[in-house]
This record gives C-alpha cells, structure tokens and sequence, in this order.
C-alpha cells in the first residue's frame, strides 16, 4: 500500500453522561482498558497497521489534555514524523463557523486535500475490535462501492439503545440506518455499526 493511499479521521465528539464524572475532563477515547490501554489505542493501532501515516482527530474542548497525556508526540504510533502526522481539531471551532456561515469543514477539507490520498477511512474510538483496514480497503475496491461501512452482527441484548443498526438488503447493500432505540426488531440479532467507514477521498 503506497503511503498515501488512505489517510484516516478519527472522531471523539459523542458524549456519554451516564459515564460521569470519569468523562468530565477527557473523551470517551482516552478512557482505560486492560489498564496501561485506552480505548483510542484500538483504532490508531488498526490505522497504523494499515501504513496509514496521517490521522485527524476530533474533539470537545476541553477534553484534549489526556490525549495529548496518552499519545504525547505520537512516537509511539509512528506520527511524530515530517511525512507520519496527527492533527487535533476542537469540534466546537466546526460550530463557531457554522454559527457565522462560514464554511465549517473547511479545516477538514484542508486536511483531506493536502493528504493526497486516494481513499479516508473515518472511525470512533466507541467500539472496541482489532481490524484489518487493508482488506477492508479490498473489499471497497473490489465492490466499487461509493461507502464501505463495517458491521456486525450481534445480539440484541448488547446493544446500546443509541448505537446505529442498519437494515441490509441480500448482496449487503445498506437500506436503513438508524440508532437502536427507533429500530423495530425483527430477529435476536442485528446489524450493529462499527462506526468504521471508508470512501474515496474526492
């Protein structure tokens, strides 16, 4: 994989009250795991094992210190580099900028072009798993699909009511998304979003 095949966004913005006040001062992202681990360490380790060099991160204000804290320089991922790089967003400046009418994805946009890269993947740090972004990208390319969105499936007892479920048709095409609570069941298992994405950068 060329190194600027794919470049990644990482986003951090949903917010979980019933977690407090463990998320009072940090995103749900940099909360522990297996004790040295944060929940953030999944996702950059499926980005850095996919060669990926560039991640753009989003989050709340207020809430970047114990990221800075966990990743530091991002030498540990390989992103302290001049071509291996992470960049940190505070998503209320996105809201500053709508609230002007000003072009609010402009600084994302900025990142994605000057990635040069063919291919974004977008992912949460909500969901645990370890995963092969290469032969996801595959598999995308394969299909010439316009989305690629990761799922699995699960029962429905361990879904949260405001996790996505989407409805499929038989080839896997996506028909409906929608969070749990409005979903009307139809089987013990559904299709739950892993909140992992991936389009073509364009």
């Amino acid at each position: 994989m060329r190194t600027n095949k794919i470049c990644a966004v990482l986003g951090n913005i949903q917010r979980y009250n019933a977690l407090l006040p463990l998320t009072n001062e940090r995103p749900l992202a940099t909360l522990p795991f297996a004790c040295k681990y944060r929940l953030i360490d999944f996702p950059l380790s499926s980005i850095v094992n996919a060669n990926i060099n560039t991640v753009y991160m989003i989050f709340n204000e207020g809430e970047t210190q114990s990221v800075f804290d966990h990743i530091g320089g991002g030498k540990e991922w390989n992103l302290d580099g001049v071509h291996n790089r992470f960049f940190i967003h505070l998503y209320q400046d996105f809201l500053k900028l709508k609230a002007h009418n000003q072009s609010y994805y402009r600084p994302l946009i900025d990142y994605l072009e000057k990635s040069k890269s063919e291919y974004t993947v977008y992912m949460s740090s909500k969901m645990i798993c370890n995963i092969d972004l290469r032969a996801v990208l595959k598999i995308h390319q394969q299909q010439n699909n316009e989305m690629t969105v990761v799922y699995k499936k699960v029962e429905s007892e361990k879904i949260c009511q405001t996790d996505a479920v989407l409805s499929l048709t038989d080839n896997g095409q996506i028909t409906e998304v929608r969070p749990y609570m409005e979903h009307v069941q139809t089987s013990d298992q559904e299709n739950l979003c892993m909140d992992i994405y991936i389009v073509q950068t364009n």
